[in-house]
């Protein structure tokens, strides 16, 4: 695995401008927008 692949899966969560805002799955507890894990857009309500 590449040194890039293992940072996309690492589970940090970031904002669309990139400032890593939490670590893990736990994104619900998150303020709502849009934020990148996993390398995936994922929305929070």
């Amino acid at each position: 695995m590449a040194e890039n692949e293992s940072s996309i899966e690492d589970g940090m969560v970031y904002t669309c401008d990139g400032r890593r805002v939490a670590q893990g799955a736990d994104i619900h507890r998150l303020p709502k927008g849009v934020y990148i894990q996993n390398g995936k857009k994922r929305v929070v309500k």
